[in-house]
């Protein structure tokens, strides 16, 4: 049997649709950086440490990287990704 590894959320709440636990957090394959995606308005935020309605990629979640551009390099992240990035396990669930 194969699990897969959990999506991790943040615990803040989203500026876009304003629900709590909805911004999924992905890593990119190429550039390591995080990203946020809220799983209701498909809104991508550049900097999961930085939620804001002033942080949003130009585009909406089209697995392609907001920061280095690279098409499919997104990924969900792993908990060593995410606190690598800066965050806590106090940030996400």
């Amino acid at each position: 049997m194969y699990l897969d590894s959990p999506v991790w959320h943040l615990k803040v709440d989203c500026p876009c649709c304003n629900q709590r636990s909805c911004l999924l957090l992905y890593s990119c394959g190429e550039c390591d950086r995080l990203t946020a995606v809220c799983d209701e308005m498909f809104t991508m935020f550049l900097d999961p440490l930085n939620i804001s309605l002033d942080n949003i990629a130009s585009d909406s979640y089209n697995k392609i990287c907001p920061n280095c551009g690279k098409e499919g390099s997104l990924k969900p992240a792993k908990d060593y990704e995410i606190l690598k990035s800066g965050l806590s396990p106090k940030d996400y669930e």
